[in-house]
């Protein structure tokens, strides 16, 4: 089946508007030079996803000591094996240009030791006489918990590097007295051994200084790189599959704005991409949804990517159009207008070949519309005297405007050609083999390609975007800044 050059011209020009509009988890930048396309994702967006990455890490972490030693009413307790367990749960996350506050109190704490040991001699004086004991004991395992703790932290934020480097400057963890679950543990050896070391563990844990520095060593490791991972998974290289056409993707530095994140992105860096400076002014954008943020060299590089994969050429079914439908039915037309014509059925099938543009300009014209001219390089085929024939040629170019809304997800766009000039003629061996000495009526050949074009006219809905920032979003509307300047906003249906 032979393919309109307007259903491809479609592809292009469509296909193009909704790749801008869809770049959902990336964004498009010429660092130090130009920016063609950039994407803000506000704070509050980013406070979300920090929670949801923990929430995703639903896991516990753990360390474990070897052995520690306590002094406790006199007895020197050996410690071995301690294995401190967390369950975090982010009850509140706050991120911004400084920084991450975390609240983590609904957490959990466990603590294990498999085994407390003591062995030592005893002194006591009783009645002027020293009694020496040799105190022998061992109990375990022994299993603690913790689910009323206190723990807020700061994760401040170094932006000197492309990716932000996290560290801890503030983490505050803290349980009140008797909140410590001790489970039931036996001991082997002298007989009440036990109840003495129950009361001595439980009012070791009653003081958060005698354990909480194990706990906040792997907490604040565990929430610098949680926040790490925020940037990290940002400025993870993409890959797009446009039509035929693979666009590698870098993404550049994440820069910070008082409503959020920008990010950049840098397409196919060995190749010759337009930009243009495009100047976030972050004021201007909403400051609850994430947003793209372009100009219109990003379409038309887009568009040069799509051409560079189709065809040489289309072909265009002349004799479907009802203009030329309606000459060809009548000789009598045929007469005044196109006399060569006679040489053809009057059903006679006349495929227009239309070859591919290598570039294209785009312009915006008005409030959502475009402008492009299109070049006009053209062959009518036709079949005479038992051979294919280039019957007529066409040079020249075509104006083109492109209408389109962007509302609740759907884009809806009209088409017309708005005029078409070209020279008109016949093939060169066409003329020399039936001795045409005049042209061709270039005016029917050109007139199918003005005007309305339907097949360049409908509605698309576009799908659901999973940006990975808290859940999916839709397109849901396109800002232009200013004549070359736009942005589009993304919301969660």
């Amino acid at each position: 089946m032979k393919t309109s050059p307007r259903i491809k011209l479609k592809s292009v020009l469509i296909w193009t508007l909704f790749m801008v509009l869809c770049l959902g988890q990336t964004v498009s930048a010429r660092e130090n030079s130009a920016t063609s396309l950039q994407m803000h994702i506000p704070w509050n967006l980013l406070s979300e996803r920090l929670r949801t990455i923990a929430e995703s890490n639903n896991s516990s972490i753990q360390k474990t000591i070897e052995s520690e030693q306590l002094e406790v009413a006199g007895l020197h307790l050996h410690l071995s094996r301690i294995l401190f367990v967390a369950k975090p749960s982010i009850d509140q996350a706050i991120v911004n240009e400084t920084g991450a506050s975390i609240n983590l109190s609904s957490s959990t704490l466990a603590v294990g030791i498999e085994k407390v040991s003591v062995d030592q001699i005893i002194e006591r004086e009783i009645n002027g006489a020293v009694i020496r004991v040799h105190l022998k004991a061992s109990c375990g395992p022994i299993q603690l918990h913790q689910s009323k703790i206190g723990l807020s932290s700061i994760v401040a934020f170094d932006w000197t590097a492309e990716t932000p480097k996290t560290s801890i400057s503030k983490l505050d963890l803290d349980w009140s007295t008797g909140s410590w679950t001790l489970a039931p543990f036996s001991c082997e050896g002298p007989s009440g051994i036990d109840t003495i070391l129950q009361d001595e563990i439980r009012k070791q844990f009653d003081k958060p200084e005698v354990f909480k520095p194990y706990f906040t060593a792997f907490l604040s490791s565990y929430l610098k790189n949680q926040a790490a991972s925020l940037f990290n998974r940002l400025k993870t290289p993409l890959t797009l599959q446009l039509g035929k056409s693979t666009i590698e993707v870098s993404i550049g530095r994440l820069n910070p704005q008082p409503t959020g994140i920008t990010l950049s992105l840098e397409l196919d860096s060995q190749s010759s991409a337009p930009g243009s400076d495009v100047l976030l002014n972050a004021s201007t954008l909403p400051n609850d949804k994430p947003v793209l943020i372009g100009d219109i060299s990003v379409l038309e590089f887009f568009i040069q990517k799509e051409l560079e994969q189709q065809p040489t050429y289309f072909s265009l079914e002349l004799h479907k159009i009802d203009a030329f439908a309606s000459l060809m039915k009548s000789r009598f037309l045929q007469f005044f207008v196109w006399q060569d014509l006679w040489n053809y059925p009057k059903n006679y099938p006349f495929y227009l070949r239309l070859f591919n543009p290598l570039k294209l300009k785009l312009s915006k014209s008005g409030a959502n519309r475009f402008s492009t001219s299109l070049p006009l390089n053209a062959v009518l085929q036709s079949y005479r005297d038992g051979q294919w024939w280039n019957y007529v040629t066409a040079q020249g170019s075509t104006q083109a405007s492109v209408a389109f809304d962007l509302k609740n997800g759907a884009l809806e766009y009209s088409t017309s050609f708005d005029k078409t000039e070209a020279s008109i003629d016949y093939g060169a061996e066409y003329r020399s083999r039936f001795k045409k000495s005049g042209k061709p009526p270039g005016s029917t050949v050109l007139k199918a390609l003005n005007g309305n074009q339907m097949a360049l006219s409908g509605k698309v809905v576009w799908p659901e975007i999973d940006l990975g920032y808290g859940g999916k979003y839709r397109v849901e509307a396109m800002t232009w800044i200013d004549g070359r300047v736009f942005y589009v906003s993304l919301a969660q249906p």
